[in-house]
């Protein structure tokens, strides 16, 4: 199986690239920059230059009903969370 991640080269994306590549699952993330691509091949991602436009950001959160708080409830269940809540 194959991962996609976005936001890989921040905090909680880089968490979750590790436990999959731990996992050994293979794992492709998005970057944005040379410096993004260069920290999700550190973390054992294969990187994948593009970004996602705004319109289809909200289109896809309005669609899965995403909300930050949610978000960051999964990802402190899951353990993805930095020290004193950061992330």
């Amino acid at each position: 199986m194959t991962a996609f991640v976005t936001g890989g080269s921040g905090f909680i994306g880089g968490k979750l690239i590790a436990r999959l590549v731990a996992e050994g699952q293979r794992v492709r993330a998005l970057a944005r920059s040379d410096a993004s691509a260069a920290r999700v091949a550190e973390l054992g991602a294969e990187p994948v230059r593009g970004e996602i436009p705004d319109d289809i950001m909200r289109l896809v959160e309005r669609e899965l009903d995403l909300e930050e708080s949610r978000l960051e409830i999964d990802a402190a269940r899951d353990g993805l969370r930095g020290p004193a809540g950061d992330g």
